[in-house]
């Protein structure tokens, strides 16, 4: 979570985890950004019984935690209980209530498919990877509404080639976009196609004129892979790129601890990273 958050209320002795969005809050204020900030993928799981139960206990709130308890035991709506909880801080000014109120209410016009992709899409905003492919293959996997456009569908396509190229899962990611280009045309999605293309497996393999649809086609071809091979050259420039440089001249100059303890701090941060963007 980022961001400065001015909390008024009492601070929780110990983080509550929000495993659906990966995040930690101590406070009302720091749940409330949360909920604004995220109301596309809030459900009834974010907000359960272990969650009114750390308000009641944790953040000594017991008026909000009996509310909201009582909202869950008469079948209250999520919009309800998220604009309870919004409403209770004074965190938000009113115009800002009223606009989360809209947004609130557009998901309840929305069919399964619309909200699933606008749930999709705030994961995938959020770095959320798997997560936001969830999401996408739900709507995939479901018999397609005829009240969708075409539009709609290449977008998810090409949505879930986005997601899968962030994990690395360039062949997966390539097949995505090509689906999303033939459904709708998105002159992106085939160039994202052509850039998966040449990181999934392709990067050295030399083109015959036969591989190729038209001189068009091979000629973005060779200008993406001409960019892609120049950023790979500028990698060296980068922060983790510097890092195992270091690690690399303590091996060398028989600093054999601190080479170790190096390469376990990197690898211990690319753990963390690949956990935050698959989980």
């Amino acid at each position: 979570m980022s961001g400065l958050i001015i909390c008024t209320k009492k601070e929780g002795t110990k983080p509550y985890y929000i495993a659906q969005a990966g995040v930690n809050i101590s406070t009302l204020e720091e749940l409330c950004y949360f909920l604004y900030n995220n109301i596309y993928i809030v459900n009834t799981e974010i907000i359960d019984e272990k969650l009114i139960e750390y308000i009641a206990n944790e953040l000594d709130e017991k008026p909000l935690a009996d509310k909201l308890t009582e909202l869950i035991t008469y079948k209250g709506g999520l919009g309800e209980l998220v604009m309870t909880i919004l409403k209770y801080t004074g965190y938000y000014s009113k115009s800002e209530i009223e606009d989360i109120q809209k947004m609130i209410d557009s998901l309840n016009t929305q069919n399964v498919s619309e909200r699933l992709k606008a749930r999709g899409d705030s994961y995938l905003a959020n770095q959320r990877y798997s997560n936001a492919l969830e999401n996408y293959i739900m709507i995939l996997s479901q018999k397609k509404d005829a009240t969708l456009s075409e539009s709609f569908y290449g977008n998810v396509w090409h949505n879930a080639g986005v997601a899968f190229a962030k994990m690395f899962l360039f062949t997966k990611a390539k097949s995505c976009f090509e689906r999303a280009y033939k459904i709708a045309g998105n002159p992106e999605s085939r160039i994202q196609f052509v850039k998966a293309e040449v990181l999934a497996d392709n990067r050295n393999k030399e083109f015959k004129r036969d591989d190729f649809a038209s001189d068009e086609d091979r000629e973005m071809y060779c200008e993406i892979k001409h960019d892609i091979d120049k950023m790979a050259d500028k990698a060296q420039l980068q922060e983790e790129y510097s890092m195992l440089r270091q690690a690399e001249l303590m091996k060398e100059d028989g600093l054999i601890s601190e080479y170790y303890k190096k390469i376990e701090d990197i690898i211990e941060n690319w753990k963390l990273d690949y956990k935050r963007l698959t989980q």
